[in-house]
């Protein structure tokens, strides 16, 4: 039914979410563990951290190894069902990717009904735009060492959280084994 970027997008969507809300449960495990000084809490946060950081790691890798790639094939095959169904929601999808590069079509003519979704020019300029693909593709190359930074200063920054999880676990550990039992 669909094509196999438009399911490789969507389950990229789905994974993101779903990292999503695992930082989100990570995060509500690690602040009721401070605030309640609970060991068991706090080795399920930094278990769960661990698993994130590597997830960023990851993430950050097939993104600066392959992610213009997937755009552009993405971009390709919203293109191509638009051509064909002239769907409201792919062309909002369009013009969010035209108006974000700066470009239109996939090369060549642009068809009278896309050109609704390119950026705004005036008439002779709608005749010059770049082909989206060539455009993605190339700024993904040219910022990927950005997007691989970044992932890996927030996995730098994962770590951190994990170190002080660690030491605040050991001197919890301390301060529980060396309190004086009351009976």
């Amino acid at each position: 039914m669909f094509s196999d970027s438009v399911q490789q997008s969507v389950g990229c969507v789905l994974v993101l979410m779903v990292i999503g809300v695992l930082m989100l449960v990570t995060a509500i495990i690690g602040d009721y563990g401070v605030c309640n000084q609970s060991l068991i809490a706090l080795s399920v946060f930094a278990g769960l951290l661990s698993v994130l950081m590597i997830a960023e790691i990851a993430a950050g890798m097939m993104s600066f190894m392959r992610g213009g790639e997937k755009v552009a094939d993405f971009y390709i095959t919203i293109y191509a069902q638009y051509v064909n169904s002239r769907s409201g929601g792919q062309a909002f999808a369009l013009n969010l990717f035209h108006k974000a590069f700066d470009c239109c079509g996939i090369g060549g003519a642009i068809e009278l009904f896309v050109r609704d979704t390119c950026p705004d020019r005036n008439f002779l300029q709608q005749f010059t735009f770049s082909s989206c693909p060539s455009v993605i593709i190339s700024e993904f190359e040219s910022k990927a060492p950005l997007l691989l930074g970044g992932s890996l200063g927030t996995a730098a920054v994962m770590m951190v959280a994990l170190v002080c999880c660690c030491v605040l676990c050991n001197s919890l550990k301390v301060s529980l084994y060396s309190s004086p039992h009351v009976y």
